[in-house]
């Protein structure tokens, strides 16, 4: 919406050009949001993966006369 909406000059939201410093680095401006789309991935990928390490989900053991149970009611015991 930027793109279509505000000035060229002002380039909002990096909507018509890239950061001044990555402008040579890129021959179209189309070829710089695959690169910010790969890196907001890998960081995303990267802060879960140190989330998941920090604050692991425990793993509950489940006895076999609970199994047996859970079982026996199948999906009838959610069924009113």
């Amino acid at each position: 919406m930027a793109g279509v909406t505000t000035d060229p000059a002002l380039n909002i939201n990096i909507a018509h050009t890239p950061y001044e410093f990555m402008q040579g680095w890129f021959t179209g401006y189309w070829q710089f949001w695959p690169l910010c789309a790969l890196v907001v991935v890998l960081l995303t990928w990267l802060v879960e993966r140190g989330l998941g390490l920090r604050y692991p989900i425990p793993v509950t053991a489940v006895s076999e006369s609970q199994l047996a149970a859970i079982d026996d009611q199948g999906m009838a015991g959610n069924v009113a």
